[in-house]
């Protein structure tokens, strides 16, 4: 197979695009799409985008992306977690890739006694402040006048003009 951006540009020029239709149709930056057909991912900030950007021009071009991606994995990528290049093939990978999970859930505080300990005395402590405000609240909290209701409350009719001052004749406000 050629490369992915020999493909590309190839694929391009048969559709009969230029690099700005291209860049319009897709909404990819020019400048990507040239390096992408220069087979110049360097730059492109993350492997994420660059993988992107190949699935949605080819896609736009009409060719198959798989072979693609596959391509730019194997010369291109700069750093894939191994679980995205390989998949379990037997039980004991799939043993080895379960247990790994689990080491990570521990370290991210998944069964970590001590975080919830932590977060159980933060709860309570929200619960407390919660309740000590809403006893503020009905007990008055020393602050002010009650709030009156009913026929005591009345509302203030708005005040006079401040200042009234005479025009000169013929002259409009």
């Amino acid at each position: 197979m050629e490369s992915i951006g020999q493909t590309l540009h190839d694929a391009r020029v048969e559709k009969g695009a230029t690099l700005s239709q291209a860049a319009a149709a897709t909404r990819i930056k020019v400048q990507h799409i040239e390096s992408m057909e220069q087979d110049d991912f360097s730059r492109i900030a993350a492997d994420t985008y660059a993988r992107g950007f190949i699935k949605i021009y080819a896609e736009y071009l009409g060719l198959d992306v798989e072979p693609l991606l596959r391509l730019y994995q194997q010369t291109h990528a700069k750093s894939v977690p191994p679980t995205l290049v390989e998949e379990p093939t037997d039980a004991a990978d799939d043993e080895k890739a379960e247990a790994e999970a689990k080491d990570w859930l521990d370290l991210q505080g998944g069964h970590n006694p001590l975080l919830r300990v932590g977060l159980l005395v933060v709860g309570v402590l929200v619960l407390l402040l919660v309740a000590a405000g809403l006893l503020s609240l009905v007990s008055g909290g020393g602050r002010g006048a009650p709030l009156t209701v009913g026929a005591e409350a009345r509302i203030a009719e708005p005040p006079d003009a401040y200042l009234e001052v005479a025009l000169p004749q013929g002259a409009t406000p």
